[in-house]
This record gives C-alpha cells, sequence and structure tokens, in this order.
C-alpha cells in the first residue's frame, strides 16, 4: 500500500522530517517497480537510502566549461592511447631487409 506524510510505517516515526519524507517517496517508487517484494524489506531499503542521502553533502554542480574540459581530457587520452598501439605495430613490423628474406615473391631468390 502506498504511503504519505501522514500514513507512514510505524518504523519511520523517529527519522527527521526530511528523512522520512524521502524515504516514503523511495519507498512508493519501490513498491511500483516491485509489487511483490516484501513490504518489511522495502521500508528497511528506503529508509536506509534515505538516510545515506540526508547525509551526503550535497555534490556542488559542474559548469559547462568544466565539462567540457573532462571531455577534452578523456580525449586526449585516448588519443595518446591510440597513438602508443600505433608505435608499437610499427616498431614491431619488419624492416625492409627482413620482410625480403620471410616474404619473397615467386622467381625471385
Amino acid at each position: 500500500m502506498p504511503w504519505t506524510k501522514t500514513d507512514y510505517p510505524v518504523s519511520m516515526k523517529n527519522l527527521p522530517v526530511k528523512v522520512r519524507t524521502l524515504a516514503i517517496e523511495i519507498a512508493n517508487a519501490m513498491l511500483k517497480e516491485h509489487p511483490k517484494m516484501d513490504e518489511g524489506e522495502i521500508i528497511a531499503t528506503a529508509t536506509k537510502n534515505a538516510k545515506g542521502v540526508a547525509d551526503k553533502k550535497k555534490v556542488p554542480a559542474v559548469s559547462t566549461i568544466e565539462k567540457h574540459q573532462l571531455e577534452n581530457n578523456f580525449h586526449h587520452k585516448e588519443d595518446v592511447a591510440m597513438l602508443s598501439e600505433h608505435k608499437k605495430v610499427v616498431d614491431s613490423m619488419a624492416t625492409r631487409r627482413n620482410a625480403k628474406r620471410y616474404f619473397r615473391v615467386k622467381g625471385q631468390k
């Protein structure tokens, strides 16, 4: 059964109001997603998650400039990795003299 701010499980009565409200929202969402799940498990999980969210400090929002810098850094690392792999391949290729030894064409010595 869905819970409200006034009608909530007894186990949530000692929670602070913000945590309780968040736990009720989480529990109702879990109840919709998993209707066959035991209500006790739903309440316990929702309470634990709500406490965890309430305890965490707010993470500052990342500006668009910072997002672009992070993306550029990621792409730069990808490019460096690709270049190093290419260099390994080129270094492992046979020299011209060795190529003649190993890949002789028919009719040539």
